[in-house]
């Protein structure tokens, strides 16, 4: 609990802003659209809880919900199969560390064949991103990748993710993870779609895959 509030500690502040805009705007709406016989004292009323309570109230419950999947991350990637990458190169690291309004999370970080793979989890469901160069990836080869590991299973937005619920991982071997990864990089190599950063310049903290080792 303590790591997330001192990793996060500088976005509580864009957060509450972010409330204090939302919750406003909606309450103008109303006293406009639906409301329009509210009288001044009902409407400033509405702005002092809309900007200087509601905000507070909303980051509040907000932050327990990703405290709890905070910990709840952390958990699963000190346990089996994740733990075993951290052997393997692999390491711990957090997202979203530069962004002034997304919270930061844990997130395993490594490279493999000169393509960076970021696990990360959201909601229960762990994603494995292979950091492929997406201007060379088409709407062929996600078919393909869902083929070979299921319609459900592959993800392609800012991203090629493969995904794991709570059932998959449960039954998740690290030597399938690992089975699964080098599958998913062997594929994007066959096709010619190489890595963002094949040029040699690796993102800061990423380390190397030895499967062997």
């Amino acid at each position: 609990m303590r790591e997330y509030f001192i990793l996060n500690r500088h976005k509580f502040i864009f957060q509450i802003i972010g409330f204090a805009i939302m919750f406003s705007t909606l309450w103008t709406i109303y006293f406009y659209i639906i409301s329009q016989t509210l009288n001044i004292e009902t409407k400033m009323f509405g702005y002092l809880i809309s900007i200087l309570i509601l905000p507070f109230v909303a980051t509040f419950f907000s932050s327990l919900f990703e405290v709890m999947a905070f910990k709840m991350t952390n958990k699963i990637f000190d346990n089996e199969p994740f733990a075993q990458l951290l052997k393997l190169n692999f390491k711990k690291s957090f997202s979203a560390t530069k962004s002034k309004f997304l919270m930061s999370g844990p997130i395993l970080t490594g490279i493999h064949n000169d393509y960076l793979v970021n696990i990360e989890m959201e909601k229960g469901i762990v994603r494995v991103i292979v950091d492929a160069n997406l201007d060379k990836v088409e709407q062929l080869n996600i078919n393909d990748l869902k083929k070979m590991f299921g319609n459900q299973n592959v993800q392609y937005d800012v991203g090629i993710a493969i995904l794991y619920d709570r059932s998959k991982r449960k039954a998740l071997s690290s030597e399938k993870l690992l089975n699964d990864i080098e599958q998913f990089i062997y594929y994007l190599k066959s096709n010619g779609i190489n890595s963002w950063s094949d040029n040699g310049s690796h993102p800061a903290g990423a380390s190397r895959i030895n499967p062997h080792r």
